[in-house]
């Protein structure tokens, strides 16, 4: 949807959402899902998510320079909010868990190290690199921005909370709308988690395969196949 988007000859996208709301004008898209959505989905039956949540994974947020609606300081307060309603949730209810944020790979672990300590989260474990669906794999809920991780997990069948505390203008499912568990604020933020907690069917609404594929595209083992029929065609 950014310029590299436009000037192409041939665009290839997810699913149906992606190509209805950023390439309306552009006629030769090709939708081809994504081999990282095949690959969680197939590890599905193999990940044992825990109910209640007993590990939560923070996905660190990413700031973008191109929108005037995301600050700088907003991975701060992103990350600084979660873990304050999270305290104060785990303080007020009977449930227990352990946090760890996972850094985006343009993240500095010592800048983040330095932070948490500072306000005095130092409990918290950080973790720096490796393969995120190795990494994830071993939650029980992921809490985190805008990034196609959200997609990767639900496929593999882990709740997904979507916490977006600026105005940054984002569409489906980041918008409220496709069944994504939102949260904009604190106050809501400490609404979702509640019922994430409390209610199964809620917690594991948005890992539903006919919610996801608007957005991830056809979850059927193609889509490598796919991109190289596109790439044969091209060249020929």
């Amino acid at each position: 949807h950014q310029i590299e988007a436009k000037t192409a000859d041939t665009t290839l996208y997810y699913g149906e959402s992606t190509r209805n709301n950023y390439l309306k004008d552009k006629a030769n898209c090709i939708p081809i899902s994504s081999p990282l959505y095949q690959n969680a989905y197939k590890k599905r039956l193999k990940i044992k998510t825990k109910f209640p949540p007993q590990n939560i994974f923070i996905g660190s947020f990413t700031f973008s320079p191109v929108d005037i609606n995301c600050h700088y300081s907003d991975n701060e307060r992103f990350l600084i909010e979660i873990l304050e309603v999270l305290k104060k949730f785990a303080a007020e209810s009977k449930f227990k868990f352990k946090v760890s944020v996972k850094l985006h790979p343009a993240d500095v672990k010592d800048f983040y190290q330095w932070f948490l300590k500072d306000k005095n989260f130092e409990d918290v474990e950080i973790i720096a690199g490796g393969d995120f669906q190795k990494i994830v794999s071993k939650f029980d809920l992921l809490i985190i921005n805008y990034s196609t991780a959200i997609f990767e997990t639900a496929l593999m069948g882990i709740p997904v909370i979507f916490y977006h505390p600026n105005n940054q203008i984002l569409f489906e499912p980041f918008n409220g709308h496709g069944g994504l568990a939102t949260a904009h604020n604190i106050e809501e933020l400490i609404n979702i988690l509640k019922k994430v907690f409390e209610n199964l069917d809620y917690a594991f609404s948005f890992t539903n395969i006919e919610k996801l594929q608007p957005f991830t595209g056809p979850i059927d083992g193609r889509a490598h196949q796919r991109i190289l029929n596109v790439i044969n065609n091209c060249l020929n």
